[in-house]
């Protein structure tokens, strides 16, 4: 069962500086089922507790946390801080200046589409557990073959991910800059396209292609 309660004061829920303060805040508390919980447009703060739960922002400044279990957490549109904790957690880039944690377990960054505005922070990414997951429809590709194209369905192949700060040749499709942890798309390497910064990771961190899954 899921219990919805509204909350007007800003002392009875937990401090986020990260989203600005708009009152008034809907909250949302899971129980230790496995909960969908679909918030609002407006400022929502979404805890999902135990279970394997699916936290679904929408538009506002939200916060969501899964708490214990394998949860997945959207944070829609706006700016949005979401944190996974106990578990293997997926946490959906969305459009906004996202912040992102997955906290403990083997976690999944997903990326829907490559059409978003903003830049999200996955602040805690570890290159032992954790993956970045692209929608190959939506991260085509542009070969020197000159043809549209897309990536096989599985990790990387090494050949297409580099780190440095920017694509090495032409079939570096993703850059890891270790100095800044900024991870770029490029959809024709080092050719004539733009290449895009899709998130912001912790620098210095041993990344390779095994850490980039297409699906």
């Amino acid at each position: 069962m899921t219990t919805v309660t509204q909350i007007s004061s800003m002392s009875q829920v937990p401090a986020v500086p990260q989203i600005p303060a708009i009152l008034p805040v809907i909250v949302f508390m899971g129980d230790s089922d496995d909960n969908i919980i679909d918030a609002t447009d407006r400022r929502d703060h979404v805890f999902g507790r135990g279970g394997n739960d699916t936290l679904n922002g929408l538009d506002g400044n939200d916060l969501l946390e899964g708490g214990a279990g394998n949860d997945t957490l959207d944070g829609g549109a706006d700016h949005d801080v979401l944190r996974g904790g106990k578990g293997n957690d997926t946490l959906i880039i969305s459009d906004g200046d996202d912040e992102l944690t997955g906290g403990g377990g083997r976690d999944v960054f997903r990326f829907d589409s490559v059409f978003i505005s903003g830049t999200s922070t996955i602040t805690d990414f570890s290159a032992k557990k954790d993956v970045i997951q692209l929608d190959r429809s939506q991260f085509f590709i542009l070969p020197p073959n000159g043809s549209v194209d897309y990536l096989p369905v599985g990790k990387l192949a090494a050949r297409h991910f580099h780190i440095g700060a920017a694509p090495g040749d032409a079939n570096d499709y993703i850059t890891y800059n270790a100095g800044t942890g900024d991870l770029f798309f490029d959809r024709d390497g080092t050719g004539g396209f733009v290449t895009q910064l899709i998130a912001k990771l912790p620098s210095g961190l041993d990344m390779t292609h095994n850490n980039i899954v297409i699906s």
